[in-house]
């Protein structure tokens, strides 16, 4: 019996986004933003719902701003049985 390998290619789009840093949060030297990636839309409120790589967190935020120009696909590979 032979076995069959079947390889599946998920493509992801990478939105990236700056959100806003309030202004009680940061320090008068502080970035006014933080860079992150789109995940969703927050259901509970109104807000996107974004991944900050640095501090590794989700955070929801209404002050966001879209860089349309930095959409890039993320594939992830994987071995289906």
């Amino acid at each position: 019996m032979a076995e069959s390998h079947l390889l599946l290619i998920w493509v992801f789009l990478v939105y990236l986004a700056y959100a806003l840093v309030p202004k009680q949060q940061r320090k008068k030297l502080d970035d006014k933003a933080v860079k992150c990636i789109f995940v969703g839309y927050n259901s509970e409120s109104k807000g996107y719902c974004l991944y900050h790589p640095q501090s590794k967190r989700i955070l929801v935020s209404r002050d966001v701003v879209f860089v349309e120009d930095a959409i890039q696909p993320l594939l992830s590979c994987t071995n289906g049985q």
